[in-house]
């Protein structure tokens, strides 16, 4: 699954109050960690990140003479919740000695640990990378694995733009994105390569890129030539903010492919503010490009709308379905979005 499919999940286990344990694998960058959080923050939940591997186990159950019954009794950690309600999230699960993933059965099944009984409003879900993705990780003991469902998550370029834009980040690295959807995430083959492109060093570059610092320390000194000559071109193209203003007439729509997906991402960027502005540079696609780059512009914004801003997009959609020039582009997002052809 992706990521936008991961968020969906976790949502309904929430809404459901499914307090199964789950186990969520994926490479590193792909945004796990952060889909947990966004579903925490959608339901006002609060979430414990307790890393597992950077305990032992008398962290666990902190062994406390009681001389007047003569028994040793044990205190959980300070950060075992008991009350309230929220995710109680075992982040790089996998980082964890065998040893100590077994001593998580108790939790993962009976929501306990020894005599100490996790809160009812509290949801265990665990996230970890595999071997595959050249982690220092533990193989996961079978009587362990068994008492998790098991989510398994992929990059996926559509999830990044769904969050990319409703943050407001910076549209050009999407329309690079676009253009070179490999370079998404791409790992490299040697282990000593420390800088390399994932869903998570896009975001910090696009932080950089906004202070006109190089994005190398984020995604590597090769993807940063390639992306700054792509930028240069860039900064040729059509004025897109004239466009969503409704002053483009005169401009021109680029030859060169790599920079038609910088000026949809821009455009989209526009569009996504108001349905003004995305008329604006709706019509003026019709007018300067084919039906395949123009549907690209709509059905983004559509899909984007509808995941982040399902009211919006509803108005967007009663308004096109309006405009005879723009029904033939919902009938294909609605064919899209069903599934049907």
């Amino acid at each position: 699954m992706n990521i936008t499919q991961l968020t969906d999940e976790l949502d309904q286990m929430v809404v459901l109050n499914d307090k199964t344990s789950v186990m969520i694998w994926g490479p590193p960058g792909v945004g796990k960690t952060d889909g947990v959080r966004q579903v925490a923050a959608k339901h006002g939940l609060m979430v414990i990140d307790e890393r597992w591997g950077q305990k032992t186990p008398a962290d666990l159950r902190l062994p406390v003479p009681n001389k007047e019954k003569k028994v040793m009794e044990f205190y959980p950690m300070s950060t075992f919740p008991r009350e309230g309600k929220g995710i109680y999230f075992l982040d790089e699960f996998t980082m964890a000695h065998s040893v100590m993933q077994g001593i998580g059965q108790q939790l993962i099944l009976d929501r306990c640990i020894g005599d100490n009984k996790l809160g009812d409003g509290w949801f265990v879900w665990a996230a970890g990378n595999r071997k595959e993705d050249k982690a220092a990780v533990y193989d996961m003991p079978l009587p362990t694995s068994n008492r998790f469902d098991h989510l398994y998550v992929e990059p996926d370029l559509e999830s990044l733009t769904y969050w990319w834009f409703a943050k407001e980040k910076d549209p050009r690295i999407m329309g690079f994105l676009k253009f070179r959807p490999e370079l998404l995430h791409k790992m490299p083959q040697d282990s000593s390569n420390h800088r390399w492109p994932s869903p998570r060093t896009w975001a910090r570059a696009e932080a950089r890129l906004v202070t006109k610092r190089s994005i190398a320390p984020a995604v590597g000194e090769e993807v940063a030539v390639e992306f700054s000559a792509w930028a240069e071109t860039v900064d040729s193209l059509p004025d897109t903010e004239q466009i969503a203003e409704g002053k483009g007439k005169r401009v021109k729509f680029s030859d060169e492919p790599s920079l038609k997906f910088a000026i949809i991402s821009s455009l989209t960027a526009h569009a996504l503010k108001n349905f003004e502005k995305f008329y604006n540079c709706f019509s003026w696609m019709l007018s300067v490009a084919d039906t395949e780059w123009t549907s690209m512009l709509v059905l983004d914004v559509l899909r984007i709308l509808g995941r982040n801003d399902p009211k919006m997009n509803q108005q967007y959609m009663a308004k096109l379905m309006k405009m005879p020039e723009a029904r033939e582009f919902i009938n294909v997002y609605v064919q899209l979005a069903t599934g049907r052809s």
